[in-house]
């Protein structure tokens, strides 16, 4: 674990390779366009069934959030994996698989 991370050397390794292959206009855009675009006015017109997973500690999407999302989804269920910041499948690999295959199972 590096600095609270609890990823293993190999993760840290493969996010230092590729972090800096990343479009730094894409990086900004993609940022701005979480702060400045609603999405809520789209999230009714999702008519598949929708597994929102969240991270306990990802900072992104709040309880509330969630719980709004849900709401506006029709066929939708949340699925906050505790212990996981924004990388949740490297943070909690079996939570994440257990969220996916018990939303795939029904």
């Amino acid at each position: 674990m590096k600095d609270g991370l609890p990823w293993s050397d190999e993760q840290l390794e493969v996010r230092m390779e590729w972090l800096p292959t990343c479009d730094l206009t894409g990086i900004i855009e993609s940022y701005e366009s979480f702060h400045e675009e609603d999405i809520h006015s789209d999230l009714p017109g999702l008519v598949a069934e929708t597994l929102l997973i969240y991270a306990e500690k990802g900072g992104t999407v709040s309880e509330s959030d969630a719980d709004e999302i849900v709401e506006l989804v029709k066929k939708s269920r949340k699925q906050r994996i505790d212990g996981a910041g924004h990388m949740i499948p490297w943070d909690q690999l079996d939570r994440f698989i257990d969220a996916v295959q018990a939303f795939l199972a029904n």
